[in-house]
Formats: structure tokens, sequence, C-alpha cells
């Protein structure tokens, strides 16, 4: 057996490579396990925040028939908001849409009264600190509970990504490391040109995705 020296003590080759090989590569982020305890807390200060300034009017633009109604709204899933740098998006060196997702500071929570989707808050990094800069998207919310009963975060890796240049959102879907597909919101089907209802079970590959979004993409931003 071939032994190697380590300081003074001689380690089989073969186990000291083994070791090597367990040790996470630090260039691989592990997967988002739902938003951090201090991203909910900020969602939820935010969420009695802005439901409080919101006013008989606000609060039905955001589903909620009055103050009483309002009151028993929490926080539900959440999830990170991937998007996609549109220089290498259209650079077209790279083919799998799910190498080019980045994650932002932005994450999404959905906003349940009982047990229905009622709206969406934002939580961003603002000057340093969380902070709930926006609440609304009642479609969103609706969609993302729908997409959850058939896609559970507890059985699969989601990934929320937004192409800001679009103004399409979809859910990347994947099971043991591998990608399943694409669900795209509403968002995402009227901009890239698939009009239609939501449909949880509408994938799309990667490779479709790509196509569709590179003229959109090209055109938003004016290179020809």
């Amino acid at each position: 057996m071939t032994l190697r020296a380590v300081g003074r003590v001689q380690v089989p080759l073969v186990a000291l490579t083994l070791a090597l090989l367990a040790v996470p590569c630090a260039s691989q982020p592990a997967p988002d396990q739902g938003p951090p305890r201090e991203v909910r807390d900020t969602a939820q200060a935010g969420l009695r925040a802005m439901l409080g300034a919101g006013g008989g009017g606000g609060l039905q633009r955001l589903g909620f028939a009055n103050a009483d109604d309002a009151a028993g709204a929490g926080i539900g899933e959440g999830f990170r908001t991937y998007t996609v740098p549109p220089d290498r998006l259209l650079d077209g060196r790279e083919t799998e849409l799910r190498a080019l997702a980045v994650p932002t500071t932005n994450w999404q929570l959905i906003v349940f009264n009982g047990g229905s989707p009622r709206a969406v808050i934002t939580v961003d990094r603002v000057k340093g600190a969380w902070t709930a800069v926006s609440i609304g998207a009642a479609g969103l919310a609706a969609q993302s509970a729908a997409l959850l009963d058939r896609w559970p975060a507890s059985a699969y890796r989601l990934r929320f990504i937004r192409v800001y240049q679009a103004s399409a959102d979809l859910m990347e879907i994947a099971e043991g490391g591998a990608v399943i597909g694409y669900v795209p919101f509403l968002s995402a089907r009227v901009a890239l040109g698939a009009p239609g209802p939501f449909d949880a079970e509408n994938l799309w590959s990667g490779e479709e995705v790509l196509a569709r979004l590179r003229p959109v993409v090209r055109a938003a931003i004016g290179r020809q």
C-alpha cells in the first residue's frame, strides 16, 4: 500500500484521497432551505406595518375585506429570487438555464389568510438591513400556492427565477440533483409568447426557456 507522509503521521494514499473528495466544494453553495429566520421575521413585521397603513381601500386591493379580515394574515412559504444576467444569457456560450441563474438578496414570501394565498411580500437587503419593500401580486401568490401543492418544497428543490428584462417569472423544479423542468408563471407565458392559463403540470425544458427568452431580452435591451 502506498503511504504519504503528512507531518509526522503516515496516511494511506487511498484514504487521504477519499477524505479529500468528501470535503464540500466551496464553489458549490448549499441549496436554499427556505428563508432565513431574519427574513421571515422581517416579512412578518413588514406585513403588519403594511396592512396597518393600507386603509380600507388598500386592504381590499390586497384581497382583504377589512382590518378584521386581515388580522389573521401570516407568512407562508418563501423563495429566494434568482435571476439571469443578460450578458451571459445573450453571449450564447452557456446552454443550460440552471447554470445561468444566479442568486440575489431578494426573497418572495407568500401571505396566507385562512389557508388562502392573498399576496406576496418582498424582502430585500437595503443599506445592509433586511427590509420589507413591497406587498401585492395576488396572482403570483395563488400560482405559487398551486405550484407548491403539486411540487412541495419538502420533496423537490425549487428555485424562483425572475428575468427582469423580460418581466418573466419561472420556477425551476429539481429532484435528486437533476432538473425536471421549469414551470412558467403567467408573466412568463405572456412575455415569452405562450399565453394561456397557469398550469403547475406544464413543464418547459431549459432549452425551450432559453430559446424563447433570448430574443425577448435582446429586444428589451436594444441589442440587434
